[in-house]
């Protein structure tokens, strides 16, 4: 996102996915700096439209496919 690598949409899809939004807040550090940008994500969560059973096939293959 930061390096314009993926959009921010992007960012609240995989956030509905994985709740990573919920990890950086429990880390003080990333709180701090990045607070817009987290906010800018929540605020978002409502507006990005997408086919959640699909996307979230695609995801768990992904995240298969790390492992």
């Amino acid at each position: 996102f930061l390096g314009n690598k993926i959009s921010i949409e992007t960012l609240v899809i995989i956030n509905e996915l994985d709740h990573i939004v919920e990890h950086w807040l429990n880390n003080p550090t990333v709180q701090h700096i990045w607070s817009n940008e987290l906010l800018r994500i929540k605020k978002l969560t409502g507006f990005v439209k997408y086919d959640k059973d699909k996307l979230r096939k695609i995801f768990i293959h992904f995240v298969e496919e790390l492992d």
